[in-house]
């Protein structure tokens, strides 16, 4: 009866580490640093030399750490639920 009790807070704790991630997923410096390195014949490896980002459908919901972007013109976000800038 213990072990089921342990396997359901298990199951629980690890769908709410989920949900909060999945309610979180936004825009960080670590991924923008790993989007730039990924693809180098796109993107400058300075994000202030940066003039466009492609960020469609990775599906983000919040907009944040484009401090670095200086000469950003053009966000591409075409299919993303953005509910904060």
């Amino acid at each position: 009866m213990c072990d089921m009790r342990d396997q359901e807070n298990r199951y629980a704790e690890r769908k709410k580490r989920e949900l909060a991630e999945e309610q979180d997923k936004g825009l960080s410096k670590e991924y923008l640093k790993r989007l730039v390195r990924s693809d180098a014949r796109t993107y400058y490896g300075t994000p202030s030399l940066n003039d466009h980002l492609f960020l469609h459908y990775k599906g983000l919901n919040v907009i944040r750490a484009l401090e670095e972007f200086t000469a950003l013109k053009v966000l591409y976000m075409e299919g993303n639920g953005v509910s904060l800038i």
